[in-house]
């Protein structure tokens, strides 16, 4: 006997997170959605090095590789970055991590000034640092397929504690090896996935639904066969038959005209400019036209 699925009763005070689903339709859907995400991360990590170019061009290492990995448990942030919490119309959906003296250097070179005074690493993020992460995060959601987001309807926060990230989605970029420079970080949840278009969704039927579904079928096109005569053989004659044997043909005297198998039309053949026609002359069965 083959087990198709499983279940487990969860207890009252259980604290793991519940998210209900459609069983295979959404199970089919997600696997595409990841296949498709995965397919973006190049995007992703062409996107992320070209705003890192500035400072590139001043001996500043390169992202050279990126690593999607599909986390449906928690995730522990490494505080010592730069974690920024993204919120879309009041709801978390995405995280980004990047090293302090990277964002405070790259933020030099947008918005400061070859006579910028120095800034330590252990200060909060500047207004230029916050404007810059949120260009990291857009650039990175604009590679994710069939994603729209009003970047008015944008907040960034700075995740300050240790707390848990409950992501579903890590891209983790990663340096040159010779660097020691931390990776960065792109993390998004549950509700960034519901948003992109390709996750199932329950749409309503179409008003007129078997009107238009009729109106298309009197749409679709149809083979007519037109039987000219028939001949009466016996088997033994018909097996007998061979390429240039005559056949004795009795022609209607009134043409039936089929769909298939369906006799629809009665006709009668004729001779036009060289063509041969057939002229309807009797409609058999008017309900079989509906």
């Amino acid at each position: 006997m083959k087990t198709t699925s499983k279940a487990t009763l969860l207890k009252t005070n259980n604290t793991n997170s519940i998210r209900p689903i459609v069983l295979t339709n959404e199970k089919l859907a997600r696997s595409r959605l990841f296949a498709q995400l995965k397919s973006s991360q190049r995007s992703i990590l062409n996107v992320t090095n070209s705003l890192l170019m500035p400072i590139i061009r001043q001996g500043h290492s390169a992202l050279e590789t990126i690593k999607q990995d599909s986390v449906p448990e928690v995730f522990d942030p490494n505080i010592k970055q730069s974690w920024f919490t993204m919120m879309y119309q009041g709801n978390t959906v995405a995280w980004w991590s990047v090293d302090r003296s990277t964002l405070d250097q790259l933020a030099s070179c947008y918005y400061g000034s070859p006579s910028s005074p120095a800034k330590s690493p252990l200060l909060p993020p500047s207004n230029s640092e916050f404007r810059l992460a949120k260009r990291f995060m857009l650039g990175a959601l604009k590679a994710l397929p069939d994603l729209s987001l009003d970047p008015d309807d944008i907040e960034l926060t700075l995740l300050t504690s240790a707390s848990e990230i409950n992501a579903q989605v890590i891209w983790t970029m990663n340096f040159a090896k010779e660097s020691y420079i931390k990776p960065m970080h792109f993390c998004v949840n549950e509700q960034l996935l519901g948003l992109l278009s390709n996750q199932p969704t329950h749409q309503e039927p179409a008003l007129n639904l078997a009107e238009k579904l009729k109106e298309k079928s009197r749409q679709i096109p149809v083979q007519l066969k037109v039987e000219l005569g028939k001949a009466n053989t016996s088997m033994t004659e018909l097996n007998q038959l061979r390429p240039g044997d005559i056949l004795p043909l009795t022609l209607h005297a009134h043409c039936p005209v089929k769909v298939t198998d369906h006799h629809l039309y009665d006709a009668n053949i004729y001779t036009d400019q060289g063509q041969m026609i057939a002229k309807i002359t009797k409609v058999q069965d008017e309900e079989k036209m509906t």
